[in-house]
């Protein structure tokens, strides 16, 4: 399992801590799909160094990421799904993200908040279905616009 490259995860399992996935180094695709109990990866994320994408798929419970280790990732999915924001991981938003893509989500603006030093390295923004952004509709308070 070492040369693993993708990983797709459905489990009832509160936590990942003892699953073993943050030894898995050369794993550029992690997805997590319908782990509606879920609410803990795993530590030691900073071994995941060829981590280019990540997917929250129909996960109810609020998930926490470790951004600050995920420090190759380019892409961002969330779907029907919701992240644990700290201080912390807010601040330490990947800024290597070419790709987000949120859908049915109602922290938008909160992420949007999060991408900072993120917005100069995106490429790709997309949201569905987000009734977070109706107040929105007519002019949106982000700051970072390239051309």
């Amino acid at each position: 399992l070492i040369s693993l490259r993708q990983l797709i995860v459905t489990t009832k399992q509160m936590s990942l801590q003892e699953s073993g996935i943050q030894y898995l180094e050369n794993l550029e695709l992690l997805a997590f799909r319908k782990c509606q109990n879920l609410r803990i990866l795993f530590e030691g994320a900073c071994r995941l160094t060829c981590l280019r994408r990540s997917e929250i798929v129909d996960c109810a419970r609020p998930i926490s990421l470790p951004f600050g280790e995920l420090i190759a990732l380019e892409s961002l999915l969330l779907i029907n799904c919701k992240l644990k924001l700290t201080q912390d991981n807010k601040s330490k938003f990947p800024s290597n993200l070419r790709t987000l893509s949120i859908e049915n989500s109602e922290q938008v603006v909160e992420l949007l908040q999060c991408l900072d030093e993120s917005a100069y390295s995106l490429e790709f923004l997309l949201f569905m279905t987000v009734r977070a952004l109706r107040p929105y509709q007519y002019g949106c308070p982000i700051t970072y616009v390239s051309e």
